[in-house]
């Protein structure tokens, strides 16, 4: 018997991905809201030379919206953020700690890819109806197969894989955005969790925690919806172990659907990138490395 509960065979896969880089000032910047856009030249007045250079419009906008548009602590914020973003990983057990997370949005952290691929299945594939990426996850498999995952990748690693994705789909957005000539800061998640376990992994709720952590402070209002689908009926206790982490607004964009999922993933996308497992048209759908990544 296999050691993973949902295992996939092994392949081999490139951990860097060939992505022509993105200007976001290729295109006309769109006020995110009538408050941030007004504040945007006060805020931009705090910012470093550097800074300015280096952030859009809609980053500023992202981050003043984030702290209900206080100018002290959008900026406190996005400070910390582009101290983070620019700074290598030192001490994280990975690699190559030389890295930067503004480095992983095309390359892996890590060259681990087999083991990843035998324990998780995911895809960068598709967009939704308004040019938003969606980024595909058969999350129950990982929660299975949690303690395994462990023994080939490292805590730090795990975060690291994290911020790849992120990282990945921020750029998938500015490719959007230039593509669609509207501004594009958004993604949608889709998690498949059959399979997850009644009582998870300690270990994965607070890699959960550090991934809410990441994701509310580094990245705000980049997500458009989570959709959940496939949770079973003992979803409701985990959820209670996650709801408190996790952003007020963040939760107001989540769907949690059983396996009567269909009509939901259909508000927000067309059958053509739903995959044919899921009830859509798409087959033969991508799920592994670099193949998964398909506009």
């Amino acid at each position: 018997m296999s050691e993973f509960a949902s295992a996939t065979e092994p392949v081999a896969a490139e951990t860097t991905v060939d992505i022509k880089p993105s200007d976001p000032r290729a295109y006309e910047h769109e006020p995110l809201s009538p408050k941030s856009h007004e504040l945007l030249p006060q805020f931009r007045a705090l910012l470093t030379e550097e800074m300015n250079k280096s952030l859009t419009d809609g980053d500023c906008e992202r981050f003043l919206i984030a702290r209900n548009c206080n100018l002290e602590k959008a900026h406190t914020m996005i400070e910390k953020y582009y101290n983070w973003y620019n700074s290598p990983f030192s001490t994280w057990k990975i690699a190559n700690p030389a890295l930067r997370p503004r480095d992983l949005d095309r390359q892996c952290p890590d060259d681990k890819e087999v083991h990843m691929a035998r324990i998780l299945q995911y895809s960068y594939t598709g967009c939704d109806r308004d040019g938003h990426p969606i980024y595909w996850e058969k999350s129950g498999q990982i929660a299975a197969n949690f303690g395994t995952f462990r023994k080939h990748f490292t805590d730090d690693e795990i975060i690291a894989r994290h911020i790849h994705m992120l990282e990945m789909n921020r750029l998938r957005c500015e490719n959007s955005s230039c593509r669609l000539g509207k501004p594009i800061y958004k993604k949608i998640l889709v998690m498949d969790l059959a399979s997850i376990p009644v009582f998870p992994d300690w270990h994965l709720y607070r890699t959960m925690q550090k991934f809410e952590e990441i994701d509310q402070n580094y990245y705000p209002e980049t997500l458009k919806t989570m959709i959940l689908i496939n949770a079973p009926v003992y979803f409701t206790a985990i959820w209670a172990v996650v709801k408190p982490w996790m952003d007020p607004v963040t939760l107001t964009k989540v769907y949690i659907c059983g396996s009567d999922f269909l009509p939901t993933l259909r508000l927000h996308m067309d059958d053509d990138v739903i995959p044919a497992e899921y009830g859509g048209t798409k087959e033969n759908f991508p799920w592994t490395w670099p193949e998964c990544f398909q506009e």
